[in-house]
């Protein structure tokens, strides 16, 4: 029996994590290229916390967030997370960057806007990281543009859907999800800027209690022994 406390007690304490956690936010309100839509250049974008640049638009944009300060969880002052948002579509022929800073679908009527048939999908991934504990990524919130009276679409997310309009607004909370994407049956709508909810949380690492398993380990080849 006492093998058997010994070595659970050691494997408790060694896979113990920290609960502490640094969350932040990265907006972005314009999401092609340099603010004001010129597609050209590296642009400093709203956040909570640290600096962000990213590149020209591209359907792959990558976000760099700099001088983190991770030093409450085991991080330095210093810190870098880069993150990469991949726009992808169903139905027309490409995503279009559009010179006033959103984002929409070619291939039907208007290319400014995502149509009927048309759906643009936002994917979140983890590019690189100079902090050794886990990163979390998740869209937030989206505003949808390009919307007239009337018109309705549909707000895609981990957990499901959500149906827009008009008359709630253009701005949408909702749950915290890798992937957005936008669709609409009979009217035109763009991505027109999100928040992405970015999640440091400390690695696990043994405590001070983990520190004699190995002695553990020791008792228990001498119990069998001397049995």
């Amino acid at each position: 029996m006492r093998q058997f406390l010994l070595v659970t007690l050691a494997t408790l304490a060694i896979t113990a994590a920290a609960d502490a956690a640094v969350i932040f936010n990265v907006s972005d309100t314009t999401p092609n290229g340099t603010p004001g839509g010129s597609g050209t250049g590296t642009r400093t974008l709203s956040t909570s916390l640290g600096s962000v640049t990213a590149p020209p638009a591209m359907t792959a944009m990558t976000y760099t967030v700099t001088g983190l300060n991770l030093t409450s969880i085991g991080g330095t002052a210093s810190e870098s997370i880069a993150f990469k948002i991949t726009y992808t579509q169903t139905g027309g022929t490409g995503v279009q960057f559009n010179s006033f800073g959103n984002i929409s679908v070619t291939g039907n009527s208007d290319n400014n806007q995502i149509n009927s048939g048309e759906k643009l999908f936002a994917t979140l991934s983890l590019n690189s990281s100079t902090f050794a504990g886990p990163i979390s990524l998740k869209f937030t919130s989206i505003i949808v543009g390009g919307v007239g009276a009337g018109e309705a679409w549909t707000i895609g997310h981990d957990g499901g859907t959500i149906a827009g309009n008009t008359a709630s607004g253009n701005t949408y909370a909702v749950p915290a999800s890798s992937f957005l994407s936008l669709t609409t049956a009979a009217s035109t709508v763009n991505l027109q800027a999100f928040n992405v909810q970015v999640t440091a949380s400390a690695a696990p690492v043994p405590t001070p209690a983990a520190l004699p398993a190995g002695l553990a380990l020791l008792s228990m080849t001498a119990l069998r022994r001397r049995t």
